[in-house]
């Protein structure tokens, strides 16, 4: 039973035990719209993943005389509004450059449910690239035939050069001004993050470095916004990235440099299956760096990447601050969170006082 409506953009609350009942229901429903069948439906739910703005289902759904098809359902948990904005942004980039340019594989949107705050996409086979690369959970054997690191840094620049490219727009920013205006998102995304007095000397600190450096104009173009290995889904013939909640415009830069700190915030030995050094990932983070730019044909020198380093663990000092009170205190999980935050609170300081961020 429905606790709370939508409104305003505010969640739709259910208890525990009926939503997945009303998720049933609703899968069924869009399943025999689509595809304009009679015949009884068996819905199966399961659970498969959280975060801390939405939970990940996997709907199992048996049509008779037809192949079980499976959906992927994700529920907003507080804020509706990242959920409905994703799946306008997933069916905006489907339906514009998908048929057009096939190698830009994303999930394809099936449907919005707005009272119950959830996003339907179809299922995307593979594994994801922080399970290949291992730095998730216990050792794994990797199924995965490229085994070579650099050949995974190669399909993840791949994609997102690719993506970059379809996505392009005619009008440029300069570095300055879009520097400055990511920082201000992140900061109103993660107001937490760091104390105001650390936002105000890093206005300053990036304005300085932004104005100092010999830049052109950055070309605008499509971004994911959430660019890291756990958001890459990885198949022997194909790559495809999920989670385009924070999609927007602006200069690619903002995703490289995610997807380069991700790799260095997840170096920590208590966070490595093989106990790789810092410097391991650094290297690869660099590669990938290195075959985006010949790639893409936007190239970023690496003072322009430091400065957007920077804003990446801002970002992940948010992140790590709001899971800790969310979470349990003596979970696992929220121990690596406190170690990247460590570690992330550190370069932003380096940062402050001048140092070189490496």
């Amino acid at each position: 039973m429905l606790i709370c409506s939508i409104d305003g953009g505010i969640t739709a609350y259910y208890k525990k035990e009926n939503f997945k009942t009303a998720l049933k229901h609703r899968v069924g429903y869009i399943l025999k719209k689509q595809y304009k069948t009679s015949r009884p439906l068996s819905v199966e739910i399961h659970k498969k993943s959280s975060s801390l703005d939405s939970d990940v289902y996997l709907c199992k759904v048996g049509i008779r005389g037809e192949k079980t098809i499976r959906l992927y359902a994700k529920r907003a948990r507080e804020e509706a509004f990242i959920i409905k904005h994703e799946y306008e942004m997933t069916k905006h980039l489907w339906d514009r450059y998908y048929y057009k340019e096939r190698e830009m594989i994303i999930p394809k949107p099936i449907d919005y449910w707005e009272n119950g705050a959830t996003l339907f996409v179809e299922r995307v086979k593979g594994r994801r690239l922080s399970t290949i690369l291992g730095y998730k959970g216990l050792p794994v054997i990797r199924w995965f035939f490229p085994t070579s690191f650099r050949e995974l840094m190669n399909h993840a620049a791949n994609w997102l050069a690719h993506f970059h490219s379809v996505t392009r727009k005619t009008k440029k920013i300069s570095f300055n001004a879009a520097i400055q205006e990511d920082l201000k998102n992140i900061i109103v995304q993660w107001p937490s993050a760091i104390s105001q007095k650390q936002i105000d000397k890093c206005f300053v600190k990036l304005r300085d470095f932004a104005l100092s450096l010999d830049t052109t104009p950055h070309t605008i173009t499509g971004r994911h916004g959430d660019y890291d290995p756990d958001n890459i889904i990885m198949a022997s013939d194909r790559t495809c990235v999920i989670d385009f909640a924070y999609f927007s415009y602006g200069t690619p830069l903002l995703d490289v440099a995610n997807f380069m700190v991700t790799l260095e915030l997840h170096s920590t030995p208590f966070h490595t299956m093989s106990y790789h050094s810092l410097g391991f990932w650094r290297k690869f983070a660099n590669y990938f760096l290195a075959t985006y730019n010949s790639i893409a044909k936007l190239p970023f020198s690496k003072d322009e990447v430091n400065l957007y380093r920077v804003l990446k663990f801002i970002r992940a000092l948010g992140y790590a601050k709001k899971a800790v009170e969310m979470g349990s205190e003596n979970s696992f999980g929220t121990l690596l969170l406190r170690l990247q935050s460590i570690y992330a609170a550190q370069q932003v300081k380096n940062f402050l006082k001048g140092n070189d961020l490496g």
